[in-house]
């Protein structure tokens, strides 16, 4: 009985996993232009003291990563599993005790006042450097 649940777990778990990898959530085209701005926002916002692009280990996490790539946070107080994707970087920005890392659960980032272009263009910098590599 409790082989046959298990399975049936992993079944439902492998079916949902498929479709988030085949779902395109990052439809939208990241522009340089855009990429560019989004760059000088993260540097002057106040981002470099708590998050790298480099993968070095700061206060909250580093924001080198694989697009796409399925994440587990806790949301509400469950744990549920992700796409880290356009959708994912901008409810982080604008709510960003939404979803919490497992190894970030206790850490508190301060809630952005920007306006909506702004974490667009703050998603499309991370979007680039984690695509297509650095900015010129």
């Amino acid at each position: 009985m409790i082989l046959l649940k298990f399975s049936r777990f992993i079944l439902i778990l492998f079916f949902i996993l498929v479709s988030i990898r085949c779902s395109n959530n990052d439809s939208k085209p990241v522009s340089v232009e855009n990429a560019k701005k989004g760059e000088l926002l993260f540097n002057s916002s106040g981002c470099t003291k708590c998050h790298s692009v480099t993968g070095e280990s700061r206060y909250g996490p580093p924001l080198n990563f694989t697009l796409n790539e399925v994440i587990i946070v806790f949301r509400k107080g469950k744990m549920i599993s992700v796409p880290l994707d356009r959708k994912y970087i901008i409810r982080s920005i604008t709510y960003p005790e939404s979803d919490k890392l497992y190894n970030y659960q206790d850490k508190k980032m301060p809630v952005v006042s920007l306006p909506p272009e702004d974490i667009e263009r703050l998603a499309d910098y991370l979007i680039y450097i984690n695509t297509k590599g650095k900015l010129n």
